[in-house]
């Protein structure tokens, strides 16, 4: 079977996420074409080699990039350009259909792939809005779930019960419930019996200015922490680390490095993006999460989680990293053992049995 493939490429976590999927979906025979483009798609050529094949679509712009401090402005600055490049994405993607014909369509947050002459799936964890001023949930926002009539189903990367995403994708009012599948969380990292012997990990990462900014509050402050620390900046270029005192800093992690240090680390720093929390959630982490200044979707998940008694997290401009982490310890962290082939399986059985 023919399978196209769609993958978001605002960063690299729908395309982390997916490779769990994309890899069954080649073990078990079918020909898969990702449909990618930027950094993403030459990350997943890297690690999946020759095994699919890629299809380079325009990326619509992203509302999350610039200031944190503008998102809303920007985001109402780019939703025309956003809508019309939906519009352009869905001609671009029939042209595609009908030069290839897949059997199947599957969209990690690509909203502009699927069509109604094929089984059609939409991957999201986010299936409303949170309002940015008290972080409630903008019921309204499910309305445009029903625009999406093309997908069969609506695939939620998480759990019915002991979610993780909560009002993103849960409590909803305004969706049919019988299209949405949870079908746990989904991670390419595997949890294995490393000793913890690296006491922080600080990933830095995100749009620019704010990716830039972070990692200078950082600098400022990491000499106040003792241990063995590891710090990630999210950057390209050398993956051989610079040490300086107790500290490593990588320019670059590869799949296997940053598995490996993720493994090893006892607490971690990070963006509080949700393909990171799920790869906290697989690797049975503690966290000090510092959302991207003005994503509500970041804001949201950092303070359910919280709420939550799992983890700590504070903003960006309020960061006292010795303060924050020793905070952050006192948190339960997630501790419950998960196989991501369990999440990989229901997968296969909603997108087969749907058809």
């Amino acid at each position: 079977m023919r399978i196209a493939f769609a993958l978001c490429s605002w960063g690299f976590g729908h395309a982390t996420r997916s490779m769990p999927l994309i890899r069954r979906l080649v073990k078990d025979g079918h020909q898969v074409d990702v449909i990618c483009s930027g950094r993403p798609l030459e990350f997943l050529k890297k690690n999946m080699s020759d095994s699919v094949d890629y299809v380079s679509f325009p990326e619509p712009p992203n509302p999350f990039s610039g200031s944190g401090s503008n998102f809303t402005l920007n985001l109402a600055a780019t939703l025309p350009s956003l809508v019309m490049s939906v519009v352009k994405e869905r001609k671009r993607f029939n042209r595609y259909f009908l030069k290839t014909r897949p059997d199947l369509v599957v969209s990690d947050s690509r909203y502009g792939i699927d069509t109604s002459k094929a089984p059609s799936f939409l991957i999201s964890h986010q299936l409303r809005f949170m309002s940015p001023a008290v972080f409630k949930p903008l019921n309204f926002t499910e309305l445009l779930n029903r625009c999406f009539r093309n997908y069969r189903k609506l695939i939620v990367p998480d759990f019915d019960k002991g979610n993780i995403s909560g009002d993103l994708s849960h409590n909803l009012k305004l969706t049919n419930k019988e299209r949405v599948e949870y079908i746990g969380v989904l991670s390419d990292f595997c949890k294995k019996p490393e000793k913890e012997d690296i006491d922080y990990l600080i990933s830095i990462s995100g749009p620019e200015p704010t990716r830039t900014d972070l990692e200078k509050k950082i600098f400022e402050q990491i000499d106040s922490l003792e241990g063995n620390v590891v710090v990630s900046l999210g950057k390209t270029g050398s993956s051989s680390p610079l040490v300086r005192g107790n500290v490593q800093v990588y320019n670059y992690m590869d799949k296997d490095t940053r598995e490996n240090i993720m493994n090893r680390a006892k607490i971690v720093v990070s963006r509080s993006g949700y393909s990171t929390i799920m790869d906290l959630y697989v690797l049975q982490k503690k966290a000090l999460y510092i959302p991207t200044p003005g994503q509500t979707e970041q804001e949201y998940l950092a303070r359910h989680l919280k709420d939550k008694g799992i983890s700590d997290f504070v903003s960006q401009d309020r960061l006292d990293i010795s303060e924050n982490l020793a905070a952050a310890k006192r948190y339960k962290g997630f501790t419950k053992r998960y196989d991501v082939k369990k999440s990989v399986d229901n997968f296969m059985d909603v997108i087969f049995e749907s058809k």
